[in-house]
């Protein structure tokens, strides 16, 4: 009898710990319907690795590519819909994003486009991969700075017709903000280096770039240029017209004796 005593003693304290968690039935049912469905979740993705000996390149580049896991998982994702270069590439860029930016930086003309077709496929990547996961694991998992952005993108699709302003304005924005934020380092070494007029007017330069580059591409002109027949249909009249506009403005700024930013 003493020893039943104990065990339900035991049982209060921790029923006493749990109300303190879950205060109301509505709380603990909540949690209780969490948990259950969580087990019905797919297993994560467990890796073993041993006799590493100081190999820590290697060890590093595993941990990267997840085993193999994300080429894995770009190949099925992606399928057919897109060449076996652009796929590493992808697969590259989740690798080491900082040192393939660089490369494709130096070969890519438009990276504005490149930013906006790349953005979209990370994002169908990243929603197929944390689909195992609860969404409040993934927020979790999340940098705190820009996991409402980050969540947004993975939960709205572009084909839900209410959305798909919505969805390509924030992939603008975040286009339009990184084009300025890279630009900060110039504009500092030019004031120290070579001159507060010039840094002065190439910030402005470069505010004013970012501010209509994310005006235009939420106004309706953009789409009235794009859809324009001559210039739809030729690429040639497509590359003469974006030279010319890109050329005017690298004029203006020559002669105002100020610089485009990088």
């Amino acid at each position: 009898m003493s020893n039943m005593n104990s065990e339900i003693g035991k049982d209060i304290r921790y029923l006493q710990l749990l109300a303190n968690t879950y205060p109301t039935i509505a709380m603990a049912s909540t949690e209780i319907i969490n948990l259950q469905a969580i087990l019905n979740l797919p297993k994560g993705t467990e890796h073993f690795v041993a006799d590493i000996h100081g190999e820590y390149e290697a060890f590093l580049h595993i941990l990267k590519n997840a085993s193999g896991n994300i080429k894995r998982k770009v190949n099925d994702l992606f399928g057919n819909e897109i060449r076996e270069s652009i796929k590493r590439e992808i697969c590259s860029l989740i690798y080491y994003p900082e040192q393939k930016l660089e490369l494709i930086k130096a070969q890519e003309e438009d990276m504005d486009e490149w930013y906006q077709i790349m953005i979209h496929r990370l994002v169908r990547v990243c929603r197929d991969v944390s689909s195992k996961y609860t969404r409040s694991k993934v927020r979790k998992s999340l940098p705190p700075e820009f996991s409402y952005i980050i969540e947004e993108l993975l939960h709205e699709r572009t084909d839900d017709a209410n959305k798909t302003a919505y969805v390509s304005t924030i992939i603008d924005t975040i286009i339009s903000i990184a084009y300025f934020v890279v630009n900060v380092p110039i504009v500092l070494f030019a004031f120290f280096k070579v001159g507060k007029r010039f840094a002065i007017y190439t910030a402005i330069n470069v505010g004013l770039s970012s501010l209509f580059l994310f005006l235009l591409s939420n106004s309706g002109f953009t789409a009235t240029i794009a859809n324009n027949t001559i210039i739809k249909d030729h690429v040639l009249v497509r590359v003469l017209f974006g030279s010319i506009t890109v050329g005017v403005s690298s004029a203006f700024a020559y002669r105002g004796d100020i610089s485009c930013g990088g």
